[in-house]
């Protein structure tokens, strides 16, 4: 008697592992559990590919610059009233290393389509600094004309009409973590 008193306890946490075994046995090749496997993190737009030449811009629809500066938010980009660090620019964005930055636009009464073009052209900027991983601002390749002499503002300036593919740019961008 002092034997079996003395190995029920034993058996006990034995049995809870061997009905655990079934149970996980019988429930291994079952397809209506979720699957934990690991997802592959989203990939980035090419930014270097031009615009197609096609899609909304600013002049068919400047409500595009509000729908880029919610992109924008999403994915951190800092938007702020002010002075811009540039003089005598409307807006700047400020690239900040191994992170998104931060767009400053001087409040000043423009219509809907300047409007729209210039927070284009800062978003651009952001497309620029994707494109060198957070850590520069090269420019994308686009063809451009336009005479700026910095590579960057004359692609920013050559395509900031062109709101529609920098949104769809912008919306194809993971958050970057």
């Amino acid at each position: 008697m002092s034997l079996r008193r003395d190995l029920l306890p034993l058996l006990l946490p034995l049995g809870v592992l061997l009905v655990g075994s079934l149970s996980l046995l019988t429930t291994e090749n079952r397809t209506d559990r979720p699957s934990f496997v690991a997802q592959q993190p989203q990939p980035r737009p090419h930014y270097s590919q031009p615009p197609p030449g096609t899609g909304p811009t600013c002049q068919q629809d400047p409500s595009l610059g509000d729908a880029l500066l919610n992109e924008g938010r999403r994915l951190g980009v800092t938007l702020q009233a002010g002075e811009p660090e540039l003089p005598g620019k409307d807006a700047s964005y400020r690239a900040l290393p191994g992170r998104l930055g931060t767009i400053i636009f001087k409040q000043r009464p423009m219509s809907e389509v300047v409007r729209c073009m210039l927070i284009s052209h800062e978003f651009i900027h952001v497309l620029q600094h994707l494109h060198g991983d957070l850590m520069g601002v090269p420019p994308l390749g686009w063809p451009t004309t336009h005479p700026d002499p910095a590579p960057q503002e004359a692609e920013a300036y050559g395509h900031q009409n062109r709101a529609g593919y920098v949104l769809q740019l912008l919306k194809a961008t993971p958050v970057p973590g």
